[in-house]
């Protein structure tokens, strides 16, 4: 079994290419191995056309295709769906039946109209507009005059590509004209972060030595140390906009 998500891999946001798609269906007819292709995010890419499903260029029967309306619809809409060759068809129905119960049927009625009437697909329209907006930023420096003034280290965890410590020191002057402030040689930051669900990394250790000038001001000169233990502190800002929270064309 090999298990995919290639509209939208996490944590990196990224989208495998058709020619992988391909190289993927042929080794898994090779191999006589399923996939189970996951799109839950299908519905939203950034700065990409959109890529045909491994589903829908199948041609050997080898791929289970699954998706929910979690993240176009409500997070608290429990109904999901799959698309399975029909030499298995039998054995996913057996089996979902003995897993547990069926999603109310009055629930799969409503959400079987929604989408037949055609708001399902004006709601993505409409909240893929909005969340393009969010990604476009993009920072604009002198890289070349500004980088060379630190020095540092970064640490990534290899399974969930997430930073997970840094340490960096200022070697030379770094003068923020904008602010008519400094920054003084010796300055230096080490931050250290842990991960605390299956989604989030937030901060464990963060230190600090300070050297710099504001304005007219007196110079600063600051360390800290800080460890932090009560990530219950901590509130994640993210928020998938369901269907009643947009405004509708």
């Amino acid at each position: 079994m090999i298990y995919v998500t290639l509209s939208f891999q996490c944590p990196l946001g990224l989208m495998m290419s058709l020619p992988r798609r391909f190289e993927l269906l042929r080794i898994a007819t090779e191999k006589n191995a399923w996939i189970l292709e996951d799109d839950y995010f299908s519905e939203y890419r950034y700065g990409t056309n959109p890529v045909a499903s491994l589903q829908s260029l199948d041609r050997n029967e080898r791929v289970i295709y699954i998706g929910n309306f979690s993240k176009s619809i409500v997070s608290f809409l429990r109904i999901g769906f799959m698309i399975v060759p029909s030499s298995i068809v039998n054995i996913i129905r057996t089996a979902r039946s003995t897993v547990s119960q069926q999603p109310p049927g009055v629930d799969q009625a409503a959400l079987a109209e929604f989408i037949g009437e055609g708001h399902l697909e004006r709601h993505i329209r409409a909240t893929l507009q909005i969340y393009r907006e969010r990604p476009d930023f993009v920072p604009h420096m002198k890289e070349s005059k500004f980088l060379s003034k630190f020095r540092g280290r970064v640490w990534v965890d290899k399974n969930d590509m997430q930073l997970a410590k840094m340490d960096i020191e200022v070697i030379d002057t770094v003068s923020l004209g904008w602010v008519l402030a400094r920054i003084h040689e010796g300055t230096h930051v080490m931050l250290e972060q842990t991960r605390v669900n299956d989604e989030v990394w937030l901060p464990r250790h963060l230190s600090f030595k300070l050297d710099a000038r504001i304005a007219l001001f007196k110079g600063y000169n600051i360390d800290g140390d800080q460890t932090f233990r009560d990530y219950k502190k901590f509130r994640t800002s993210t928020k998938i906009l369901g269907y009643g929270e947009v405004k509708q064309p």
